[in-house]
C-alpha cells in the first residue's frame, strides 16, 4: 500500500531557500567583481611603477625641495602659482628626510597610490549609489588604466591635484548619509579641510586683502568659515531631529 507523500513541503522549503540562495549569489558577485578589480590595481601599480622608470625630478618639484622648508610658516603657506600647497609641501619634505633625493621612486609611488585609492573611492561612490558591482568594476577599471592622463599618474608633482580628489571623495562618502548629524560629517569635515589645503583657489577669492596667503590671515579666517559651516550644517540637522516622525508623517 503507497504511503502518503507531503507533496507541499518540498515546494514550500525550496520557495523559503530561494530568497537565501539569491543573496548568497548576489555577495559572491559583488566579491568576485571587488577581488578583479582589486588585481586590475595591482598589474596597474606594476605597470606604472615600471613606464616611469626613466622619470627624475623637474621644474615644480625644486620650488618644493629647493625652497621651502617644513620648519617654517613662510614657506608652507606661501602660494605656488596662487595655490594653496601646505600637505604637498609636507609631503615632499617627509620623503625628502626618509629618502633624500637618490630616487625618485618613492615620490611616484605615492602618485601612483593616490591615483589607485581615487580609482577605487570612484567605484565605491558608484556602488554606494546602486550601480552593479560589475559595472562599477568596468567603469572604475577604465580610471585606472586610463584616468585624466599620465601626469597624473607618474608624476609626483600632481599630488596636488589627485589628493584633492581623493580627499574630496573621502568627504562626499561620509558625508552623504541617513540620519542627523553624527561623527561622520565630522570626519567629512576634516577632509573637506584637507583637501583644500592640497591645492585651492576659494580662499583667495573670499579674502580682499593683499597678503592672502598670510599665517595670520589663515589662522583668522579658517576657524570664521568652519564655524559658520558647522553652524548652517548642525542648526537644522537639530531641529529635524526634534521633530516627531508620527507628526511629519501626518503632515505629507
Amino acid at each position: 500500500m503507497l504511503r502518503s507523500v507531503p507533496v507541499n513541503t518540498l515546494v514550500v522549503d525550496e520557495s523559503a531557500r530561494a530568497p537565501e540562495s539569491s543573496g548568497t549569489e548576489w555577495a559572491s558577485s559583488e566579491q568576485a567583481a571587488l577581488f578583479v578589480f582589486l588585481l586590475a590595481e595591482a598589474v596597474a601599480f606594476v605597470f606604472y611603477a615600471v613606464v616611469s622608470r626613466p622619470m627624475w625630478f623637474y621644474l615644480d618639484e625644486w620650488d618644493f625641495l629647493a625652497d621651502r622648508t617644513a620648519w617654517n610658516i613662510h614657506d608652507l603657506f606661501r602660494a605656488h602659482n596662487e595655490h594653496w600647497v601646505t600637505l604637498p609641501v609636507l609631503v615632499y619634505r617627509g620623503l625628502w628626510w626618509v629618502f633624500g633625493l637618490n630616487s625618485y621612486r618613492p615620490y611616484q609611488f605615492v602618485i601612483i597610490l593616490l591615483h589607485l585609492i581615487a580609482a577605487l573611492l570612484v567605484r565605491t561612490v558608484m556602488r554606494r549609489i546602486g550601480v552593479r558591482p560589475w559595472t562599477a568594476t568596468v567603469v572604475a577599471g577604465v580610471l585606472v588604466f586610463f584616468g585624466s592622463g599620465y601626469q597624473n599618474i607618474v608624476l609626483p608633482f600632481q599630488i596636488t591635484l589627485v589628493g584633492s580628489l581623493v580627499f574630496g571623495l573621502v568627504h562626499l562618502l561620509l558625508a552623504t548619509h541617513d540620519g542627523p548629524l553624527d561623527r561622520r560629517d565630522w570626519f567629512g569635515l576634516a577632509a573637506g579641510l584637507v583637501l583644500s589645503a592640497f591645492t585651492t583657489r576659494l580662499l583667495p577669492a573670499l579674502i580682499p586683502v593683499k597678503h592672502r596667503y598670510d599665517p595670520q590671515t589663515f589662522f583668522l579666517v579658517v576657524p570664521i568659515l568652519l564655524a559658520v559651516t558647522l553652524l548652517a550644517a548642525f542648526i537644522p540637522a537639530r531641529r529635524a531631529a526634534r521633530v516627531d516622525p508620527t507628526t511629519a508623517l501626518r503632515g505629507d
